[in-house]
């Protein structure tokens, strides 16, 4: 092998080397992104998981389908019959899960 070829082939190694760095950052940030999008969502109107209907004092949670009054008593702090249901429901969804895998 002699200088020039050896110098060619530095050539070409070093000619491939930056595109195949750049496809890999380019696929590992397109991972990247679709993971947060699909964390994050698109923020539309229909993924709102509560809504407050201050007028009427309601609180609607829209995953468990859950309404309560007394939204003023859920401003001062008395968060737990919002949170309770919320467990239950997360614990039924895990036992719902272990006995499909049975």
């Amino acid at each position: 092998m002699n200088v020039r070829s050896i110098r060619t082939k530095l050539e070409r190694c070093l000619c491939y080397r930056p595109s195949y760095w750049i496809k890999r950052n380019r696929e590992t940030k397109d991972e990247e992104s679709d993971t947060r999008r699909k964390l994050v969502g698109s923020g539309d109107r229909s993924e709102k998981n509560r809504t407050y209907n201050y007028p009427q004092g309601r609180v609607t949670d829209h995953r468990i389908n859950l309404t309560l009054y007394n939204l003023p008593g859920k401003h001062a702090g008395n968060l737990g019959s919002v949170i309770q249901p919320l467990i239950n429901e997360y614990q039924a969804d895990l036992l719902a899960g272990l006995a499909e895998e049975d």
